[in-house]
Formats: C-alpha cells, sequence, structure tokens
C-alpha cells in the first residue's frame, strides 16, 4: 500500500507548518505551497464566452432520466448536518479552523512570535478573543500548553472538539500524529499514529493516512479501523448519504460511493482543477479561478461569473455563497471587498464589507450572524512574513470589528 509520492501535498504542507515556517505565498490562491501547484500559477485570462444568468435554483427533487438515477437535492438534504462546518472542513490543508463550542468560536493562528499556531477563542457576544489556555501560571511555550498542544484539523462534530497534533522525534526525524479530543479544559489523545488528516460523518471517524489508506473509526472501537479503500488521495472531505466527495486540486472533484462491493473514487464532469461542496452543490473552480456550480452528480452546470474570484475566500451557509474577487489580482482595486450570493440566484451577488488589507480566506460558522475574513497587509513579523489579522463581519454587512488578537 505504500507508494513514495502519496501525499505529497499533505506531507508537503505538514512539514511547513512543523518547520515553522510562516511565510505566505502572495499568489496562493489555492491556499497551498505555491511549488505544489505550479502548473496552476494565477495569471487570469479575459474570458470571451457569451455567457448566460445563473438562473434561479429549486431545492426540489431534479427530473430523473431513464439511464442514471441522479444524486438529488432531497436526498442530500435529508444527509446534511445543520451543525457541521462543512465550508470550514474545506480550508487549508490539513483543513479546519473557527470552529463554534459552547457560545464561542475556537480557532488557530500564527501570532509571529511562535514557529507553530496557537490556539484562540472568540466570546460570540462581545468578540473578545482570548488564548485557550486559561492557565496563569503557564509560559504558552511549552509543548503541554493546550493552546499550544494542538495546532491543526480543528473540528467540532456532534458537540464535541478535535484536533490533530503531530511532533517530530528530534532523534530520528520521524513524525507521529494524534488525534486529539477536548476533555474539559484539556485535550486528550483518542488515536496515535500514522494519520494525516481526518474529519466525521454519520458517528464514524474518517481518517486517510500516509500510505493512501482510508479508514473509518466508531466511537465505540477505537482500535479496530475498517478499511474502506487502500488506495484513496483526495482532501477536503465531505460525505452525504453513502457518497464521499473530495479533490486533488489538480483534476477536479471526486465522488466515491460506499455502498459499491467495491468503492472506486470516480471523477465528476464538473469543470475545473478543484472544488467544495455543501451537499446540494459543488462548487468548482478552474485553472483560470473561473466559478461553476453544478448539481451533486457534477451536472446542470452554471457559470455565474465572467470574472474570476479567490478560491481561498469562498465559503457558504445555508444560503448564501460568500467570495472575493480575483480579477484584477491579489492587491487589485477590489481585493478589500468581500460578497455574497443568494444560493438561489448567484448571479445575484452582493458586496457586503471592504475590509482592512486584502481579504483571503472567509470563515463562516453554522447558526451565527457573522463571518471571519482573514486578511493582509497590515502586519509582518520579524522577517517579513505577513501575520494575518482577522476581521468580523456581519453577514448582511450591517458592520464590522477587527478582532483584537491578544498576545501570549
Amino acid at each position: 500500500m505504500k507508494y513514495v509520492t502519496y501525499y505529497a501535498l499533505v506531507i508537503g504542507i505538514l512539514c511547513l507548518l512543523l518547520s515553522g515556517c510562516r511565510a505566505v505565498d502572495k499568489d496562493n490562491v489555492f491556499e497551498m505551497p505555491e511549488e505544489e501547484l505550479e502548473a496552476m500559477t494565477v495569471d487570469p485570462a479575459e474570458d470571451t464566452e457569451n455567457e448566460e444568468g445563473m438562473t434561479e435554483k429549486t431545492q426540489e427533487e431534479p427530473e430523473t432520466g431513464p439511464s442514471e438515477m441522479p444524486y438529488t437535492a432531497e436526498l442530500t438534504a435529508l444527509s446534511i448536518d445543520p451543525a457541521y462546518p462543512y465550508g470550514n472542513m474545506q480550508k487549508n490543508l490539513p483543513p479546519g479552523s473557527f470552529m463554534e463550542y459552547e457560545n464561542r468560536i475556537l480557532f488557530t493562528h500564527i501570532d509571529g512570535k511562535h514557529s507553530r499556531p496557537c490556539l484562540y477563542e472568540i466570546d460570540m457576544d462581545t468578540l473578545e478573543v482570548t488564548p485557550f489556555c486559561k492557565d496563569a501560571t503557564c509560559s504558552h511555550q511549552n509543548p503541554k500548553c493546550t493552546a499550544l498542544g494542538v495546532e491543526m484539523n480543528l473540528e467540532v462534530y456532534d458537540g464535541k472538539v478535535y484536533a490533530l497534533k503531530s511532533e517530530i522525534d528530534p532523534r530520528s526525524g520521524a513524525r507521529t500524529s494524534k488525534v486529539m479530543r477536548l476533555s474539559g479544559d484539556h485535550f486528550e489523545c483518542i488515536l496515535e499514529g500514522d494519520c494525516e488528516l481526518f474529519w466525521h460523518a454519520d458517528h464514524h471517524l474518517y481518517v486517510t493516512t500516509s500510505d493512501r489508506s482510508l479508514l473509518a473509526y466508531t466511537e465505540e472501537d477505537m482500535s479496530s479501523p475498517q478499511v474502506l479503500m487502500d488506495e484513496y488521495t483526495y482532501f477536503w472531505n465531505t460525505k452525504f448519504g453513502s457518497k464521499i466527495y473530495g479533490t486533488n486540486v489538480v483534476s477536479g472533484v471526486y465522488c466515491t460511493d460506499l455502498s459499491d462491493p467495491e468503492p472506486e473514487s470516480k471523477q465528476l464532469p464538473c469543470p475545473g482543477v478543484t472544488g467544495i461542496t455543501d451537499g446540494r452543490y459543488i462548487y468548482s473552480i478552474d485553472q483560470d479561478n473561473y466559478l461553476y456550480c453544478s448539481d451533486m452528480n457534477g451536472e446542470n452546470i452554471e457559470k455565474p461569473y465572467d470574472v474570476p474570484i479567490l478560491l481561498a475566500s469562498l465559503n457558504f451557509d445555508d444560503d448564501y455563497i460568500y467570495f472575493r474577487y480575483f480579477g484584477d489580482g491579489m492587491y487589485g482595486e477590489q481585493s478589500n471587498e468581500v460578497y455574497r450570493a443568494p444560493k438561489t440566484n448567484l448571479a445575484e451577488p452582493e458586496k457586503i464589507a471592504e475590509v482592512s488589507g486584502y481579504a483571503y480566506t472567509i470563515y463562516t460558522v453554522p447558526g451565527y450572524d457573522t463571518i471571519f475574513v482573514q486578511t493582509y497587509g497590515a502586519k509582518s513579523d520579524q522577517w517579513g512574513n505577513p501575520i494575518p489579522d482577522v476581521c468580523a463581519v456581519k453577514k448582511d454587512g450591517s458592520g464590522q470589528v477587527m478582532l483584537e488578537i491578544p498576545d501570549f
């Protein structure tokens, strides 16, 4: 099962995180290291296609043809967990951040002083930011600190907080990884071993390993995983019904039906090199950063805009998608503008905010009236690498607050 080149993307990014690399690739619209996506360097060409506007969509079951039963909106809706942060679990690699837990938002942040991200929390009522670690005697420098001990793959599922913790053996250089779960005021290890990334669905923990296996655990038995596939190379995974959707940021969106006797990942016909899913639609992006919307079969494709958008910014909630344009580049005139568009009519976007600096990643929180926008341009560390700010923006554009993130 082992392949030398398996998960080069994952391993490369993990190494960046663990080696203290805080540089931000200024043209990195895919939130990936530039060397991994050299073939997709952004140089948006002017699109000359004549396009029709996005027609109004409904969530009713579409008509079915005689040869194939589509994965309908009705079936999909039955599988959608309204409390699960699907959008945030399709950001970065390993994925996950800005998770709601007990009236607070947990997120990871690189402050420019530590080589690894630190765990913070935001009060949902006041937007006050504090370190997750509340131990007044803690120096926050020791990896055992609860704010420094976990820094990747932050997820909340079924009222529980999970995260990935990776460590490098200083003698052998070997990397070990642990799946951690919050217990009271500290994290406990629930799975130790070869874990590159994970996510939850249907009360199962799904894990991908460095030898490209896809495993499933139950809470009742974390010692005997079910091997779902020996070869699985996709990330930004979501599961609806029996189907897992993922991407490799090279050749598009793939679907794996676990109900098949021998599950196989199949490329969907939606255009683009990557995409994210919300359970009703697939939002895919091509190499020139144009957005397409399709159903969960990758069909009934629409192209709502004749201007590129920044993939790193694309996110969604139940009713809207959120994004920023990329037509004039990372630092262009529209780089600080945040838009939303109703899913029922993507062709009618509205600008909801102009933030300080250029907008990069947008995070949504299920059931919360505020989005969080990571921006760059105002702060740098001692090496000249940009440090993100976080701006809280009301979804309707009625107000915004630049969060004050305290030093450790």
